[in-house]
């Protein structure tokens, strides 16, 4: 075949990775490499049977066939079509003897021809020295060879063996599920072992070779939790899948002849023990591979998770994120604003905040008498300093007389003339236009000045975010937009 087809040719083995065969070299992956070439050649069926010289025979005692002969000439049809449609068009005639015996086994001396040629290109040193003993008309035996080399046997076997069943450990002594194991990688690598040694055995040996059974993976690993921290998802894990099977027992099942239900023996309803070594060993009652995988890797996501959402702080919340907590400096200065909609929203952002009372905050008394329950202007007690009692009083405040008196005796200083009411203005914001000519008192502490947060840029645009968009989630009947929102919020900077 050409080069087109996938054949080994010098082109292609330019900038090729090389196998030497020396202590250290990854047989695995050399054979990988082969695999892939001869599937990509030949097509997934016929090219692993070709590499692992499974191909039916084709002659003596164990000849196929018939139908079964016809059934494996249209598999090699359909691998030959996929890289030359002509010539498998004029295969396919009676007259071109492919559907004889014989062309099939011109072609696939062939094609072994090509395989050894390829694998001679990709090894060099003790490899290819191996490749060249064995010789080209040996080429059907060249994977066999090359293992028994290479890919272990006798004592290596053993020894993968024995660290398999150990459960893989990094180091002689160390548990296998140590603390902080990466799950998803370890249960990947053991599920790999297992299918390494399963293809290195025999194909006549496989059913009955143990190592390569996916329950006594299984096994293994359930083996190798006890005392881990996965070993409570393990034993949920087990007591799901008892119930499961114990459940199944109990149902009845259909007859061999499909003719009727039978009910469950007495031995069938027998239910297991939670003795560790009956688990460990007992096919019956332990899960697939597929369920204690998927268990194990949901728990370990749970746990990474749970680290990653520690180490952002906040419950896993991000820098940057408006939910955040606002200073407390600015909680402070807030519980004396007079917009009411803000203070509604910053309790949203910071819960329990506004659920108690200032207390220098004397908003909810009356000016006048200091009583609870009424406003000033509603107060039926005498007005201090001879002024209104309010809407239902004599007068309206001081009299202009009074005042145009006062503006006209530059003797009398308004400054002097002190009521013992709070400035609402001074104690709610911290300022005051009137400043010391101001007749109400100004208590120390009111309010909070503006400017007096020493916060970033960063900082003051997170937390002006972060109450402004409260407002606006909390579906308040605020008439304020977002730009007076923040606005007002940037008065506190």
């Amino acid at each position: 075949m050409s080069a087109k087809d996938g054949d080994s040719s010098d082109n292609e083995s330019k900038g090729r990775k090389t196998f030497d065969g020396e202590p250290g070299s990854d047989y695995t992956q050399f054979e990988k490499k082969i695999a892939r070439w001869c599937r990509k050649k030949y097509g997934s069926e016929i090219g692993d049977m070709f590499w692992r010289n499974e191909l039916p025979a084709l002659a003596g005692t164990d000849a196929i066939g018939g139908a079964e002969f016809n059934a494996h000439c249209e598999a090699v049809w359909d691998c030959i079509n996929d890289t030359h449609p002509t010539k498998a068009k004029f295969l396919y005639e009676v007259a071109s003897g492919f559907w004889a015996r014989d062309w099939h086994k011109k072609w696939r001396k062939k094609q072994y021809d090509c395989i050894f040629d390829y694998v001679d290109s990709i090894t060099e040193g003790q490899a290819a020295m191996e490749v060249s003993e064995l010789g080209m008309n040996n080429a059907k035996g060249l994977r066999k060879h090359l293992q028994k080399q290479f890919g272990g046997s006798g004592d290596d076997v053993r020894a993968r063996e024995e660290r398999f069943a150990a459960g893989m450990p990094r180091t002689k002594g160390e548990p296998p599920f140590y603390n902080g194991v990466n799950v998803v990688n370890k249960l990947r690598e053991m599920a790999s072992e297992r299918t390494g040694l399963w293809k290195m055995c025999h194909v006549d040996k496989r059913p009955t070779y143990e190592y390569g059974k996916e329950i006594t993976l299984v096994k293994i690993v359930v083996k190798h939790l006890r005392g881990s921290e996965y070993e409570d998802s393990l034993n949920s894990l087990l007591q799901e899948t008892k119930i499961q099977k114990k459940i199944a027992q109990t149902m009845p099942k259909m007859n061999a002849a499909g003719t009727g239900l039978v009910l469950p023996t007495a031995d069938a309803e027998e239910t297991s023990t939670d003795d560790w070594e009956f688990r460990n060993y007992s096919d019956a009652w332990l899960p697939s591979w597929t369920q204690l995988r998927s268990k194990l890797v949901s728990d370990y996501k749970n746990k990474e998770f749970g680290k990653d959402a520690g180490k952002s702080g906040g419950g896993g919340k991000k820098s940057g994120d408006h939910s955040k907590k606002l200073p407390a400096m600015l909680l402070k200065s807030i519980q004396g604003a007079v917009d009411t909609s803000v203070k509604t929203a910053v309790a949203m952002v910071v819960p329990g905040f506004g659920s108690a009372p200032f207390a220098s905050n004397p908003a909810a008394a009356c000016w006048n008498c200091g009583e609870e329950g009424h406003k000033s202007y509603e107060c039926k007690k005498p007005k201090k300093n001879g002024g209104s009692k309010g809407k239902g009083g004599k007068g309206k405040g001081r009299s202009k007389r009074n005042f145009e008196g006062n503006r006209a005796n530059k003797s009398i200083d308004m400054s002097t003339n002190k009521s013992d009411e709070i400035c609402r203005t001074y104690r709610d914001t911290g300022k005051c236009r009137w400043g010391e000519k101001c007749k109400f008192v100004h208590v120390e502490g009111g309010g909070s000045p503006a400017k007096k947060f020493k916060l970033t840029k960063t900082q003051r645009r997170e937390i002006t975010a972060a109450a402004v968009q409260q407002i606006k989630s909390s579906g308040n009947d605020s008439n304020k937009t977002d730009g007076e929102l923040e606005d007002y919020l940037n008065g506190f900077w």
